[in-house]
């Protein structure tokens, strides 16, 4: 969104040098790409699930996302930004080193993938919780 701005007061900028065909071509070519980023949301595309992609996600989601995110719901899933840093799916990405794609390969791969957060979040406070309760119920204290 921060080059359709920038774009948008560049516009205004180059009319007064009056160097229009500039300004056009830039507006094209982010409007194409958000367009391209939208017609993957609106139609769901996926990436091929890859199992190697798929156990590291989850790891990812195990030992990075759950310190800090205990609960997840869709609207939290709804709020993730596709270029904002330390945020779920910077972190995803990081972890298999895919942080150099583009917006739409970042849409497919979190369309394919996200699904996985809020699951392997339950399955990590079940764990958790049933570690406490064994600790607790057998008397165990370390």
């Amino acid at each position: 969104m921060n080059d359709l701005t920038d774009t948008c007061s560049s516009d205004s900028d180059d009319s007064e040098h009056n160097d229009e065909s500039n300004s056009n071509s830039t507006t094209t070519t982010t409007t194409t790409l958000s367009h391209e980023v939208l017609d993957v949301f609106k139609h769901h595309v996926l990436e091929p699930k890859n199992n190697c992609v798929l156990f590291q996600v989850r790891k990812t989601i195990r030992e990075r996302i759950f310190p800090f995110m205990k609960f997840c719901n869709e609207s939290v899933l709804r709020m993730v930004k596709l270029r904002e840093e330390n945020n779920i799916l910077h972190l995803l990405l990081s972890d298999v080193n895919r942080l150099d794609d583009s917006d739409v390969n970042r849409a497919k791969f979190w369309l394919t993938y996200k699904r996985e957060v809020p699951t392997v979040i339950t399955i990590r406070k079940t764990e958790v919780s049933n570690g406490i309760k064994e600790v607790v119920f057998n008397g165990k204290m370390l």
